[in-house]
C-alpha cells in the first residue's frame, strides 16, 4: 500500500500535531541489507476498522511477520555497525600504540581514549548504532502494536458475532 493510502488512526489526528505526526519520529526510511530501501510510517497496520474485522484479521498474521521481518533486518544492521565500531576501535587502538613504541612515547589511558574518540570514521559508525537502535525500538514496538491490535480484532469479532446473533 502506498504511504501516502494509509489511513492515519483517529487517535493520531486528534493527539499529535500533524507536523510531528508526518515527522522522521514516525516516518522514516531503511535501507535493507540488500541495499533496497523501505519507506516506514509506524502509523501502517494499527487502525482498527469496526466494519472490516474479519478482512482485518486474515490480514494481521502476515503484517506480523513483515513487521517481525523489517525487525529483524534492522537488528541485525545493529549488530553489524556495533562489530564495525568494535573492529575501528581495536585497529585504532593498535595503530596508536604502534606510532608511541615506535616514537618511545608512553601513553595514559584516558589519553588512548581521548585520541579514539576523535576518529572520524569511529563517530560516524556509532552514530549509526544510535540511529539504528532508534529505529529498531519504534519497530519493536510496531510489532507490539500489531500484536496487541490481533487480540482487540479478536475480541471485537467476537462481539460482532454476538451482535449479529442477537439481531437474527
Amino acid at each position: 500500500m502506498p504511504l501516502q493510502n494509509i489511513k492515519i488512526p483517529k487517535w493520531v489526528n486528534e493527539h499529535l500535531p500533524p507536523d510531528l505526526a508526518n515527522s522522521k519520529a514516525f516516518k522514516f526510511t531503511i535501507t535493507l541489507s540488500n541495499s533496497q530501501k523501505i519507506e516506514i510510517d509506524l502509523f501502517h497496520d494499527i487502525d482498527v476498522d469496526y466494519d472490516m474485522l474479519e478482512h482485518q484479521m486474515e490480514r494481521t498474521p502476515a503484517q506480523l511477520v513483515y513487521w517481525g521481518a523489517i525487525l529483524s533486518e534492522v537488528k541485525c544492521q545493529v549488530a553489524m555497525f556495533d562489530r564495525r565500531a568494535d573492529s575501528r576501535k581495536g585497529f585504532l587502538v593498535d595503530s596508536i600504540q604502534q606510532i608511541a613504541k615506535k616514537d618511545n612515547l608512553k601513553m595514559t589511558d584516558k589519553q588512548m581514549v581521548l585520541l579514539i574518540e576523535k576518529d572520524e570514521d569511529l563517530i560516524r559508525l556509532e552514530e549509526a548504532v544510535v540511529k539504528l537502535e532508534a529505529q529498531e525500538r519504534k519497530l519493536y514496538y510496531m510489532v507490539e502494536a500489531v500484536k496487541m491490535k490481533a487480540d482487540m480484532l479478536r475480541s471485537l469479532a467476537g462481539f460482532k458475532r454476538q451482535e449479529r446473533e442477537q439481531t437474527s
